[in-house]
């Protein structure tokens, strides 16, 4: 893991101003990419979400894709990839089966979600990537405001 943490922050020391992807007409440079997900592995954080629980991601290529998938491997967790065109036995066989405890999804299967809600007991924590509000069901853009824009730091033995 060290080797990482050492490879990474000299790759963002590095290239911070450099666009590390364009999404419609915004540029994320690697600097906002890496806080924003900081500020998300510090939200799954406050979640339980703990080392070694899968989270699971259903979206379409955006940045909350990326953003999911680095902030769970910053809390060194794994980011599960759900095929979002997925029928509902699709979806619930497979995050039963990785044992997911979070999942964030596209608002597009809003409706599949809530409609497996009752039979995934072991789903902590549902997050909506989009507009879309859904009682009992978190959304994305609530997860960052107020967390700090640096990496978590992380207690292995709590």
């Amino acid at each position: 893991m060290t080797d990482f943490n050492g490879f990474y922050t000299a790759m963002l020391r590095s290239f911070a101003r450099y666009p590390v992807m364009i999404y419609g007409d915004r540029t994320i440079t690697y600097r906002e990419f890496d806080e924003q997900s900081n500020r998300l592995a510090h939200a799954l954080l406050e979640l339980g979400i703990k080392r070694d629980e899968n989270v699971g991601i259903a979206e379409y290529n955006t940045p909350a894709f990326l953003e999911v998938t680095a902030a769970a491997w910053k809390i060194a967790a794994r980011a599960v990839t759900l095929n979002f065109k997925f029928k509902e036995w699709e979806l619930k066989h497979v995050i039963e089966d990785a044992g997911m405890t979070a999942v964030f999804f596209n608002e597009d299967l809003a409706d599949r979600m809530i409609n497996l809600r009752a039979e995934l007991p072991g789903v902590r924590h549902y997050v909506i990537i989009g507009e879309r509000r859904v009682e009992g069901m978190l959304n994305y853009s609530d997860l960052f405001p107020g967390r700090p824009p640096t990496h978590p730091d992380l207690c292995w033995a709590c």
